[in-house]
């Protein structure tokens, strides 16, 4: 059983880019407890772009909009 929602975060237009990448390149980022996760032997990148529209308190009658831009890489450990 979940526990009920506080915050409303609705996502809209959102673009999901993802780009092939040398493993060991995202390796020189990362923390040593963290490993580079891999599909087909690459390394993803990720750019996401979208807007968090009317996010608010539950109940609360006014909300904030604003775009958010999010880069992302994906890792095991």
């Amino acid at each position: 059983m979940s526990a009920p929602r506080w915050l409303e975060r609705p996502w809209r237009d959102g673009l999901f880019c993802h780009w092939a990448v040398d493993p060991a390149v995202v390796a020189e980022t990362l923390p040593a407890r963290l490993s580079v996760a891999t599909h087909g032997g690459d390394a993803y990148l990720g750019v996401v772009a979208f807007v968090m529209d009317d996010i608010r308190p539950r109940g609360s009658p006014v909300g904030l909009s604003f775009p958010e831009l999010n880069l992302r890489t994906y890792v095991e450990g």
